[in-house]
């Protein structure tokens, strides 16, 4: 376990249907972590261990985030 964040940030999932792919922890898609790649952005991820499935089933990608401003702002 403790070689695991290593081991994580050199190997690449097979995505199949995306069920034990997470979409932010591990590579799937780019040679990157997303979570690493994009800081800023996972910051705002309502699930921060959503899988690849579940997050390409929801209806709108901002689902994905905790929008800063609201509808009046």
């Amino acid at each position: 376990m403790k070689q695991l964040d290593k081991f994580k940030g050199i190997a690449k999932t097979d995505l199949n249907d995306g069920k034990t792919c997470l979409f932010w922890q591990d590579i799937w898609g780019q040679d990157c972590i997303p979570q690493l790649a994009y800081p800023e952005l996972f910051s705002f991820a309502k699930n921060k261990a959503i899988s690849v499935a579940e997050a390409k089933s929801l209806g709108n990608f901002h689902d994905l985030f905790h929008l800063p401003l609201s509808e009046e702002a």
